[in-house]
């Protein structure tokens, strides 16, 4: 898995200083348009520019193409590497519907808070344990900050719950990842699809899809949200503060 994890690094860097090589790439183009632009009114020629600027535009020409065609490389590497994962598949989550909730509260300041918990079957389907170290909600998109984000799985044998307990090898067990986010989560139907992703102690991130139909909004949120209806809010509102 070293090698793995090596790759990743790469990718990592490379998917950072990629940005960098686009935006030196775009700013010589556009510096190129702008000296077309501007030459018929100032006394500025291509000779001119090139006989100052040409040696570097050549480095930086050449070093954004590395690193942007670098970074292509390692992309469509971990592309091969992630189809040869699922092919062979390490972990195998299952969602339980029935067991899992989102609660959506809002706060006395106004803001909302998010909570979501997914229930699952975790498989193991390898011959070591795996430790499930973090996860993350990729869809719907969260804007808020993160408040608790953890995988809770039983010790075997045992009915109690934490987040440092392994996944035994060849082995099932029901798990729930509990996720709490500052804001007000997208739903769609008042139901709640999603996608997230399950970290495990090599890197690999394992994802999970589903539709939570438990869904808890406040009050407010299930009432008209008409115009007629917020400025009858506000007047009963200002009638019980007097």
């Amino acid at each position: 898995m070293f090698e793995f994890n090596l790759i990743s690094l790469l990718g990592t860097i490379f998917a950072k200083t990629r940005k960098t090589a686009y935006t030196i790439i775009l700013g010589i183009v556009f510096s190129g348009i702008s000296i077309l632009a501007v030459k018929n009114y100032w006394d500025v020629t291509f000779a001119k520019f090139l006989s100052v600027w040409q040696t570097h535009i050549i480095i930086i020409t050449i070093a954004a193409s590395c690193l942007f065609f670098g970074a292509v490389l390692v992309d469509l590497f971990l592309i091969f590497v992630n189809a040869q994962s699922k092919k062979n598949p390490t972990l195998k989550i299952i969602l339980r519907e029935d067991t899992s909730w989102c609660y959506l509260t809002r706060q006395r300041n106004g803001n909302f808070t998010s909570q979501i918990n997914i229930s699952a079957n975790f498989t193991n389907l390898t011959d070591s344990p795996i430790y499930l170290i973090k996860t993350r909600i990729i869809k719907p998109k969260m804007i808020g900050k993160i408040i608790d984000a953890q995988i809770l799985l039983p010790q075997e044998g045992s009915p109690y719950h934490d987040p440092n307990h392994p996944l035994p090898p060849r082995n099932t067990l029901e798990g729930s990842v509990h996720l709490m986010y500052e804001g007000k989560i997208k739903l769609k139907d008042k139901n709640l699809k999603f996608t997230v992703g399950i970290t495990d102690q090599y890197g690999n991130e394992h994802q999970l899809d589903g539709i939570i139909h438990r869904v808890n909004l406040p009050n407010e949120e299930i009432l008209p949200n008409s115009l007629l209806f917020k400025l009858i809010k506000k007047c009963f509102n200002f009638f019980r503060q007097m």
